[in-house]
């Protein structure tokens, strides 16, 4: 327990203490107990006093005894068992002493009670073990104190779940968390996070990754294929140009001059100028989109757990041309 919360179950305690200072007249062997006890309690010994206010309890079942017992129990950390002793005692609305401190009781009580939880955990394995806190628990909502509680979930034929959930103090309304349990062999998945309603892990079929992984290399493949294909065509078509330069051939509107070989140059010049084009808009186009499918294609199981590397697509400069550079492990 950290400084902060000493400090505060400290004060809690004292004003626990506080409720049990009222006592009866009489300095009987019995009431000299009870001072006894508070004393302990007053000065820290809380586990002397806790011993001591049960073994009076059970042999006088005073509700007085009780509620010092359960003050004793919230002393050393047992705040499940002080609010229900807690409760009880305030239940014996005849008892003189609990009639007479009954709103400072109460009071008490509702402290102790933001120290406790109800938890509700639904299985999807019917006859799952759950473990609450490392003990067995059948019948829900089960009362457990406010915080990190440890949640352990097996059954046969299924991978055994472990957790920690964060419990608010709450009486009135259970916290309330599903399990999913994983067939024994299955691909693992990262474990649900506490929280007050039931938590669904998103699957992504491996049939879906694998199935954009594939286009986008398809895609980058046949667009680095045009690619590759607009720049045969510019070369080609530089070459024709520059044999139409070369051969001394000239144009007047749409109309070529200086010969068949000006005339087949010119042709050349103008079906190659349009497959260079073409093939850096389509290579381009399909580049991006294969990209696109990579960086979005859900990781496997494995992947998931193995390395997290972030993916990236980003512009990046390349001899006379600017291209998509891709981050990330595929």
């Amino acid at each position: 327990m950290s400084s902060a919360g000493r400090a505060a179950t400290a004060a809690l305690v004292m004003t626990l203490v506080a409720a049990t200072a009222w006592s009866q007249p009489a300095a009987s062997p019995i009431e000299q107990q009870q001072r006894r006890g508070v004393e302990l309690l007053q000065r820290g010994q809380n586990q002397q006093a806790l011993d001591l206010f049960r073994e009076l309890y059970d042999r006088t079942r005073e509700p007085r005894a009780l509620w010092r017992m359960a003050t004793a129990e919230a002393a050393v950390g047992r705040w499940v068992e002080a609010e229900a002793h807690m409760r009880a005692a305030l239940g014996s609305a005849s008892d003189e002493w609990i009639r007479a401190q009954h709103t400072g009781l109460e009071q008490t009580l509702r402290q102790v009670q933001a120290r406790v939880g109800l938890l509700t955990l639904r299985c999807s394995v019917p006859g799952a073990v759950i473990e609450v806190n490392g003990h067995a628990v059948t019948t829900f909502p089960v009362r457990v104190v406010a915080g990190d509680v440890p949640v352990v979930v097996r059954a046969e034929g299924y991978q055994e779940a472990s957790m920690t959930l964060s419990v608010p103090g709450n009486v009135e309304q259970a916290f309330v968390q599903d399990i999913e349990l994983r067939p024994t062999g299955a691909e693992r998945r990262p474990a649900a996070v506490g929280t007050p309603s039931a938590t669904t892990e998103r699957v992504q079929p491996a049939a879906v990754t694998s199935l954009m992984r594939t286009l986008g290399i398809t895609s980058i493949a046949v667009g680095g294929a045009a690619i590759a294909t607009g720049v045969v065509g510019l070369i080609l078509r530089n070459s024709a140009a520059t044999q139409f330069n070369d051969d001394g051939c000239w144009m007047d509107g749409s109309s070529v001059f200086g010969g068949s070989r000006c005339a087949d140059s010119q042709a050349t010049t103008a079906t190659m100028q349009t497959v260079s084009v073409v093939g850096f808009v389509l290579g381009g186009a399909l580049a991006a989109t294969g990209a696109v499918l990579l960086a979005t294609a859900p990781p496997s199981g494995s992947e998931e757990h193995a390395h997290r590397t972030t993916r990236g697509i980003r512009l990046t400069a390349g001899p006379g041309a600017i291209g998509l550079g891709l981050g990330g492990a595929w």
